[in-house]
């Protein structure tokens, strides 16, 4: 029954998704102070048709998302132990997590560097170096295991010339 069958993968898949019903929840109830307020945000998550075909998927966009809310979360209560075990999750699980990472690292540069506090700058600092360096032993790793650091099936989808990149520019504008 469990294993590595498909049933297990899509309970798993299924798992993840029951988390995130539940962190939504979590935060909008500790948010708000009402848990009305927490249902009411579980419900609208649950309504969103992508949320709805991914939930027993086997897709790590889901994870991806529970990942991020609890990196901004963390992030918003200066959490940074538990900042850096979220991004590290979030980047280990899909390495767009980077723009999250990024984006969280930037705009803590921009919070610490407005507020002149240095002792706020180095504790954020050091909980955005945590996932780098775990992001960069996987990388390591997977170079020394494998060869490669990409999976080299969808390095080879990727079409970076000028001509290429200016061409999906246009059909998105």
């Amino acid at each position: 029954m469990f294993g590595s069958t498909l049933f297990s993968k899509h309970v798993f898949a299924l798992c993840i998704s029951i988390g995130m019903i539940v962190t939504m929840f979590c935060i909008g109830k500790r948010l708000f102070q009402q848990v009305w307020a927490g249902v009411g945000l579980s419900v609208l998550w649950m309504a969103q048709s992508m949320f709805f075909v991914q939930s027993a998927m086997l897709l790590p966009e889901v994870m991806v998302a529970l990942f991020t809310l609890l990196s901004i979360y963390a992030f918003s209560l200066q959490r940074w132990w538990s900042l850096a075990l979220w991004l590290s999750l979030l980047l280990l699980t899909k390495e767009s997590g980077l723009v999250v990472w990024g984006g969280i690292g930037l705009t803590g540069l921009v919070m610490s560097w407005q507020s002149r506090d240095l002792a706020y700058f180095k504790k954020m600092v050091m909980s955005m170096m945590v996932p780098f360096a775990v992001i960069v032993a996987f990388f390591a790793y997977q170079y020394a295991v494998y060869g490669w650091v990409f999976f080299p099936e969808h390095v080879g989808m990727m079409k970076l010339s000028i001509s290429s990149v200016e061409q999906t520019l246009n059909s998105i504008v």
